[in-house]
């Protein structure tokens, strides 16, 4: 008697890892594509900002929470007005106020630091930076003075005298990503008011009038791992904003491992994907309208799908696209950062609402192998849920 054929039972399983195959290949695709978009998003924003002569890097201070923990460190208390934060000395001990650091600064060739504050009384005003979380701080005292009669403060870093902790000399900071904060020490009850921080360059910055797919300052060949890059002394100390062209057919986590990397040297560099060029219209967002409107019309199709289901009636399928798309725009649609999309976490928190009630209406479920035929003979891979009992 001849052993029992299986390979139709597997059919099943082969087909669904091949499914699956061609969705992981898919997927890296369109991350891919999302990442190129994302760049090629930032590099035209800050383009746009070089050639308009606006700061790079600026701090808006309406809100405790654009400070570093949302508080100033030191004896002072901290109240948000209509003209920025305002800040009293309790005692005339100094305190201390951290400017966000959402990516590397470029304090050697933006090196004029513009605060807009005001204080009641006299005041002195110190700098403190740290370029790495390993690294020593380094600080400037009287960097500047504050009164009632100053409303605008601009310092230049490298005409201060930096000192370290224990008192050696600091070179004046150059790249800085950990910390950047300032000092400020009144008179017991005076109050200091503050509006915005910006940093501003001395040097005109000089970009191509159109850049094309081929343009760039620094070609990328992906032959090194992306965690170890470096530039060559003679390139970093050439440019001030490169354009940097990364590797060709580089994946979405080499693309933003390199961009992070190049960062750490340059942190105004141009940075495009192999083969892209630049528009002036270069966005990987949707428009707001037509953002809140997709979201409507898939919040809409929860709600229909919602309605339409039924004790016994099981779309696997439809209900696994429902709920994943939500979760799936919001990850990687780039959405969630700094500036999240509202429509992106009204659809995720959609899709979560809609398969928790899918759930709870399908209540008891029984559970089986796919490929059961019997009870001998079969390989059980996968599980699923069956028609509620």
């Amino acid at each position: 008697m001849s052993a029992p054929r299986t390979t139709p039972r597997l059919l099943p399983a082969a087909g669904f890892l091949a499914a699956v195959a061609v969705m992981l290949w898919c997927l890296a695709a369109l991350s891919g594509w999302i990442t190129r978009g994302q760049l090629l998003h930032e590099a035209s924003s800050k383009v746009s900002l070089l050639r308009s002569g606006a700061p790079l890097w600026q701090w808006t201070l309406h809100q405790p929470s654009d400070l570093v923990a949302g508080r100033v460190f030191g004896s002072a208390d901290l109240t948000a007005t209509t003209n920025g934060l305002t800040i009293v000395s309790r005692d005339g001990t100094p305190f201390e106020m951290g400017l966000p650091l959402a990516s590397p600064v470029d304090l050697a060739h933006w090196p004029l630091l513009r605060l807009a504050m005001q204080s009641d009384h006299g005041g002195v005003v110190d700098l403190i930076y740290q370029p790495l979380e390993s690294a020593e701080p380094c600080s400037a005292h009287h960097a500047a003075t504050v009164s009632r009669d100053k409303t605008q403060l601009a310092i230049d870093l490298r005409d201060l005298a930096w000192r370290s902790t224990d008192g050696r000399t600091c070179r004046p900071p150059g790249v800085v990503a950990y910390m950047l904060r300032l000092r400020v020490t009144l008179p017991a009850g005076a109050m200091l008011t503050v509006h915005s921080a910006a940093l501003a360059s001395t040097e005109s910055t000089s970009l191509p009038a159109v850049i094309d797919r081929q343009i760039a300052d620094i070609h990328l060949s992906g032959a090194e791992a992306a965690d170890a890059w470096m530039p060559q002394p003679d390139a970093l100390a050439r440019y001030q904003t490169p354009i940097v062209r990364l590797p060709e057919n580089a994946s979405a986590e080499a693309m933003l491992l390199l961009r992070d990397r190049i960062r750490q040297y340059w942190p105004a560099a141009i940075i495009l994907p192999f083969g892209q060029p630049l528009s002036a219209e270069a966005s990987s967002h949707m428009p707001t309208w037509l953002d809140a409107g997709v979201c409507c019309l898939y919040l809409g199709w929860l709600i229909w799908l919602a309605m339409r289901q039924r004790p016994g009636v099981i779309r696997p399928w439809t209900e696994i696209a429902a709920i994943a798309t939500g979760p799936f725009w919001l990850i990687a649609g780039l959405h969630w950062g700094p500036e999240p999309s509202l429509p992106s976490i009204a659809a995720f928190l959609g899709a979560l609402i809609y398969g928790g009630q899918s759930e709870w209406r399908r209540r008891p479920v029984d559970w089986g192998w796919w490929g059961d035929a019997g009870p001998t003979g079969s390989t059980r891979l996968f599980r699923y849920p069956s028609q509620p009992r």
